[in-house]
């Protein structure tokens, strides 16, 4: 991001021709008590300084080496800790952030960032003649050693919409186990356990109070409270996006029906349907025959009326936070107010998002950012086919990624300079931030040991 000329340029130059006319007039007013010679000298000397003050304070500098006047520029760095070091091509020009170099030449620089403790950052940056080159925020990310939390086979990581709880899914030779693990007071409580290594899949509703878990055809509620388990005997059942208690689910008369998991006697039919594709807040993509041809549709879950979309027969749902993204034709698609609009071919792509406007594709391959408000895609990284997982560290502009035996973690905005390592001879599964991208919970192996990992990377 770059600036033009701030105020307090300006501000300087108004503020040094008032002094000098200032001192004009009064050596004027006195004029009668000096010398006769005295204030046509001064006068020279006004007009020569004058502009070369004005020239100074806007930025212009007089190169000795090539005789030339050349406009300079500002660097300003800000970030944390503020205890940082800023080198500027191999000098140092700071002990601490925020920085703003005045005076720098227009050229290309290597910009360093050491902080001890720290991984150190450097950037490669053009500063332009009469421009402030800002680099702000700025994170440097701890030298820190992992921390075994769990010593068992972890399958997966699921937060609470808060990331102060994880329901973490675990594995052993003789069966699977689902915790709620609470960092806070480090406390992990069994929520549901079978003695055989089972096939499940689960999904937490909208604030993490309930479990809906799938084991074969059977479904079951589980409460994170003390409340029984309810089980469900439906083929398909989905979350509600709004409400912490309702699902919706395909019944034996292929049709849509919403039901209360506390009143479950009491179930609300909505449309038919023959698959539940995704949930939005306020509407449900479903498929449906008609005339044996399949239609994707969008039904209101207020008033139940329906938008045709498209005829997909076969049609998935790829799993995202804030847009419902669609498989189908070997094609990544979306639904916005023109219908299904096409976004990128699908190569088993996973996505994550960072927030509503910005996620990322990957796949064992590339990683792919799409900025939703231009709708705009492009491939930040290509790998040798050896990505695991990847994960966003909130509150900043880094993504962290599992690849081969290593983890890394990778500035989105400065891609082509800015990758560190952060840990070695390991095999990462799995990755999850906290809220505020202070530390990341790992699943893997880390010096020979499987289990449930904590990593700190900044300080609060």
């Amino acid at each position: 991001m770059r600036f033009k000329g701030s105020r307090s340029d300006t501000s300087i130059i108004v503020a040094s021709r008032h002094i000098l006319l200032f001192m004009l007039y009064e050596l004027r007013k006195n004029m009668s008590k000096l010398p006769k010679f005295v204030f046509p000298i001064f006068l020279l000397l006004f007009f020569i300084a004058a502009p070369a003050l004005i020239f100074y304070a806007s930025g212009y500098r007089f190169d000795f080496k090539s005789g030339l006047v050349s406009r300079v520029g500002i660097i300003i760095v800000d970030g944390e800790p503020r205890n940082t070091q800023v080198y500027l091509d191999d000098k140092k020009v700071s002990d601490r952030l925020p920085l703003k170099q005045k005076g720098v030449a227009p050229n290309f620089y290597n910009i360093v960032l050491k902080s001890e403790g720290y991984h150190e950052v450097w950037f490669a940056r053009d500063v332009r003649a009469g421009e402030s080159l800002v680099i702000s925020p700025v994170f440097l990310l701890k030298q820190s050693a992992p921390e075994l939390l769990r010593d068992s086979e972890i399958v997966s990581i699921t937060p609470h919409p808060s990331y102060k709880k994880f329901v973490v899914e675990t594995k052993n030779p003789t069966g699977k186990e689902l915790f709620l693990y609470t960092p806070e007071s480090s406390t992990w409580d069994s929520l549901y356990k079978t003695d055989f290594v089972a096939d499940w899949e689960f999904s937490l509703n909208n604030d993490s109070s309930a479990i809906l878990l799938r084991t074969g055809n059977a479904h079951r509620v589980i409460f994170v409270d003390d409340r029984p388990i309810v089980p469900l005997s439906y083929g398909q059942i989905v979350w509600s996006k709004t409400s912490s208690d309702d699902v919706y689910v395909i019944d034996i008369s292929d049709r849509l029906v919403r039901i209360s998991v506390s009143r479950a006697h009491d179930p609300e039919v909505i449309t038919h349907a023959t698959q539940i594709i995704g949930l939005s807040d306020d509407s449900a993509f479903i498929l449906r025959d008609v005339d044996r041809v399949g239609q994707l549709v969008e039904v209101s879950l207020d008033d139940q009326e329906i938008v045709f979309i498209d005829e997909k027969k076969s049609t998935f749902l790829l799993e995202s936070d804030f847009r419902t993204l669609f498989v189908h034709d070997n094609r990544v698609s979306y639904v916005d107010e023109t219908g299904l609009v096409s976004l990128m071919p699908y190569d088993r792509y996973t996505v994550v998002w960072k927030n509503e406007n910005v996620a990322y594709f990957y796949n064992r391959f590339e990683i792919i950012r799409w900025d939703v408000s231009d709708d705009q895609l492009r491939t930040i990284a290509r790998y040798g086919g050896d990505i695991r997982t990847v994960e966003p560290l909130h509150g900043t502009e880094y993504i962290l990624v599992s690849r081969g035996n290593e983890l890394i973690a990778f500035n989105t905005q400065e891609s082509e300079h800015q990758t560190t390592g952060l840990l070695q001879d390991v095999s990462i599964d799995e990755i999850v931030s906290d809220e505020k991208g202070l530390s990341v919970y790992l699943s893997g192996t880390i010096k020979n040991k499987t289990g449930f990992f904590t990593l700190d990377l900044r300080e609060e």
